[in-house]
């Protein structure tokens, strides 16, 4: 079954090409892309939520877990080079939230080109979901359905504690994380 991503709000695709546009422009080094920022294609919007320590220890579940923002890829070609994330404000607005690139840009680009290989999820929807947890030292790929616990994909760099990224049920994970909050 397709994995789901949220629906873009109107004008966000703008916004970040005039982010990059206006990034490009500075004299950084190293330079995030070398093509025109125009030329970079974008995922889908993924949405964020970041899961709060003091709500976690309170819920010991992903209730816990506060929606944030949006973030997309940035490819250049078929290489993700950044990541880009934007807020709604309470009236709608959208604004830039943060521009990055390194390990977990290409965690989560190599993740996500795994997802629909996975024979343990080929039959499930899934909205697809970027889990962060400071206390944690954690950015995860989340995979929540309406009909099962779902499943969390670790990225690179992991935490203490976990070896391997790889998928698991949130379940397991939420073990994990209790036991790392301590």
């Amino acid at each position: 079954m397709p994995h789901t991503f949220r629906t873009a709000p109107s004008g966000d695709r703008a916004l970040v090409y005039d982010s990059l546009e206006r990034l490009a422009k500075r004299e950084l080094t190293p330079r995030i892309f070398s093509i025109a920022p125009h030329e970079v294609r974008l995922s889908a919007p993924i949405v964020i939520f970041n899961l709060h320590g003091s709500k976690f220890e309170e819920s010991r579940s992903l209730v816990a877990a506060v929606e944030s923002g949006l973030w997309y890829l940035v490819y250049e070609g078929k290489r993700a080079v950044a990541a880009v994330e934007i807020h709604v404000t309470p009236d709608g607005t959208l604004v830039l939230a943060n521009i990055n690139h390194g390990k977990y840009v290409q965690s989560a680009a190599t993740v996500l080109n795994r997802l629909n290989s996975l024979a343990t999820i080929r039959n499930e929807a899934f909205e697809v979901r970027l889990l962060r947890s400071v206390a944690h030292r954690l950015v995860a790929i989340w995979l929540s359905s309406p009909v099962s616990t779902g499943y969390i994909y670790p990225l690179h760099p992991l935490p203490a504690g976990l070896r391997q990224s790889r998928l698991m049920k949130t379940d397991r994970f939420l073990n994990w994380a209790a036991r790392e909050g301590r």
